[in-house]
């Protein structure tokens, strides 16, 4: 399969989990807005609120993987889909059918994790070094 063809296929697939993910999202808010059905047991009302703070962390994780989603249909629009961000080079196609969002190579997601910056999917870490003291 050529490249074309294999980034073809990876944004049908993105298309597909967006949709997966609306959906997911959806039931995520019915489930969140039906959850209160007038318990007065306070053993019934810690364990719907744990249900509920679940459900709440479920639904800010998939609708964070939707909107990477997104920013990847929109680089596939403008054709910049599967080029890293930080050195301009061909993203593997075996990295992009692991993660299809990945904006960056290894190489520089391995620095950008090493030097603690604010990660082009969405996410902001910061790492210490092994050497460093707890």
């Amino acid at each position: 399969m050529s490249r074309t063809e294999a980034l073809q296929k990876l944004s049908e697939d993105l298309r597909e989990r967006l949709g997966v993910l609306r959906g997911v999202s959806d039931d995520h808010r019915r489930e969140i807005r039906d959850a209160d059905n007038g318990n007065t047991d306070s053993l019934d009302q810690a364990s719907q609120t744990a249900s509920i703070e679940v459900t709440a962390r479920l639904a800010t994780h998939e609708s964070q993987e939707a909107n990477q989603i997104v920013l990847a249909l929109d680089a596939i629009e403008n054709g910049t889909y599967g080029v890293c961000e930080g050195c301009q080079t061909p993203i593997p196609i075996e990295r992009l059918e692991v993660l299809p969002y990945s904006t960056l190579c290894i190489t520089c997601k391995v620095i950008a994790e090493k030097e603690g910056v604010i990660l082009p999917e969405g996410e902001s870490r910061q790492f210490r070094s092994s050497d460093e003291d707890d």
